[in-house]
């Protein structure tokens, strides 16, 4: 089975016996379908979905290439959320051969959270500026490219909570697919 576009998709299951007796397994919301995203020189807005370099899922990034992104949120009052799921760029000590910079807001001016290569990671970040968006900024250099990466991306919502002095513990559930 093939998924064209993005979405949440049921599964189901109908099974018969050779006396035609059948039966059917339903399961609601089974399968998720991301969108995917290759880093190029452009603006895009994005719920959530999956960020490569731009060899993709299953291929290396190529040599020379430099591209500078910003993501930003499609929900509103919501941040943009990464998490790399796998990182490999080239690796030198100072960061100078493929590098990757990722910057809390529109554009790279504005405040860099760090320089990664190699197999370092940038983990999991999340926006904390007005417009909610990140920016990334790739380099490679003219040798040696290998998988890149890949992240997922989503919109998170960021909210305040008073709390009373007199109250000694709190328990929240965060429903990621309704931010209100």
């Amino acid at each position: 089975i093939q998924y064209n576009n993005p979405g949440i998709y049921d599964v189901s299951l109908l099974i018969e016996n050779s006396n035609g007796d059948q039966s059917a397994l339903i399961k609601n919301n089974y399968i998720t379908v991301s969108a995917e995203y290759l880093i190029s020189n452009q603006d895009i807005t994005v719920v959530n979905g999956l960020f490569f370099d731009t060899g993709g899922e299953n291929s290396n990034y190529q040599d020379n290439q430099d591209f500078v992104m910003t993501i930003y949120p499609a929900l509103n009052e919501s941040m943009l959320q990464v998490e790399f799921l796998e990182f490999q760029l080239e690796y030198q000590s100072s960061c100078n051969y493929d590098w990757m910079k990722i910057y809390d807001g529109t554009g790279v001016s504005d405040q860099m959270l760090g320089t990664w290569c190699g197999s370092d990671s940038p983990g999991s970040l999340t926006a904390s500026n007005a417009q909610g968006a990140l920016t990334f900024a790739f380099h490679s250099d003219y040798s040696l490219n290998l998988l890149g990466w890949k992240a997922a991306l989503n919109c998170v919502s960021l909210q305040e909570l008073s709390i009373q002095e007199v109250w000694s513990g709190l328990s929240l559930y965060l429903n990621h697919v309704d931010p209100n």
